[in-house]
């Protein structure tokens, strides 16, 4: 029981940090932690920017979703701003 309520507090803490970047992925992503969610969120901490090329590592049925996810990943933030929210975030 405590892993799963570990890894639900960890999930929740990185989709405040994307909320606090004004990255709307859960807008769109049902689970931010299966394929295409971990496939966005590895490029987002790769430095990757481009909303267009977020979109498209889409899999499965958010491939349908390509604009919304060009919308939702549409922010002015960097790597650097990420990174400051997940520091500053509480725990």
């Amino acid at each position: 029981m405590r892993l799963t309520q570990e890894r639900t507090r960890l999930i929740n803490r990185i989709q405040k940090v994307l909320e606090d970047a004004n990255i709307k992925l859960a807008s769109v992503v049902s689970d931010i932690m299966g394929v295409s969610g971990q496939a966005i969120l590895m490029a987002l901490l790769a430095g990757q920017e481009d909303p267009e090329r977020l979109a498209h590592l889409a899999r499965g049925s958010l491939v349908k979703k390509e604009d919304q996810l060009q919308a939702a990943s549409t922010s002015e933030s960097s790597f650097l701003i990420i990174a400051w929210c997940w520091k500053n975030s509480s725990r």
